[in-house]
């Protein structure tokens, strides 16, 4: 569902990151103070998540991923991942590993996936963080990742283009993915989020685009 050509490029000099094209050309220079950062976190530990691993299936993880939005009008469809966690943890050690995440990166927003868990994390850290859950309208994950897959297709979402430590897994998630039930999302979950946040500003039940700003 995820093709290799659609994957999109950027590298770091600084504070300032450059966006490369399809034939690693670089298009815009963006300083990541300019940015908006959000972090999206898809929790494991659904009944669906039990259920696939029940049948023997693999596993779910936790996955955490912190997000910039340039806030130039004109650039702000693009999404850059920054950061990606993920790990096999009970309730405590999300909680613990939100804090981190806010601590190391002091995010505007986290959103959570509105399962028991994310509603349970907001419950007990809404004081702490700025955490709230987002919506997964119930629909299935093919359905709630179709924004995510045009944005690929369209060349919007930016990959560190020397990262070793966890590109090469959130690659071979996306591009393995077929749409069916029995296969690890989480990775594609939380990016499917990213999409949704940005194009949903939350702000006192209202949909907002967050006003934009570019070197």
């Amino acid at each position: 569902l995820i093709r290799p050509d659609w994957l999109r490029y950027y590298t770091r000099r600084g504070q300032v990151l450059d966006l490369r094209a399809a034939n690693g050309q670089r298009f815009a220079s963006i300083d990541q103070r300019h940015c908006r950062r959000f972090a999206t976190i898809d929790p494991a530990g659904t009944s669906e998540d039990r259920a696939r691993e029940q049948r023997g299936r693999a596993a779910s993880w936790t996955v955490l991923q912190v997000w910039e939005q340039p806030r130039a009008k004109e650039l702000s469809h693009l999404l850059i991942l920054r950061h990606v966690v993920r790990r096999r943890v009970g309730f405590d050690g999300l909680c613990a590993l939100l804090k981190e995440m806010h601590h190391d990166w002091q995010c505007s927003k986290l959103f959570i996936e509105n399962e028991k868990l994310g509603q349970a994390a907001v419950d007990v850290l809404r004081n702490r963080l700025p955490l709230r859950t987002i919506a997964t309208g119930g629909r299935d994950k093919v359905t709630r990742a179709a924004p995510l897959f045009a944005r690929l297709e369209r060349g919007e979402v930016f990959l560190p283009k020397y990262n070793n430590g966890w590109r090469p897994e959130l690659e071979s998630e996306w591009l393995s993915w077929t749409g069916t039930n029995d296969e690890t999302t989480d990775q594609i979950d939380a990016a499917a989020y990213a999409v949704m946040a940005t194009e949903k500003q939350i702000h006192g039940g209202r949909v907002r685009v967050a006003p934009m700003m570019i070197i």
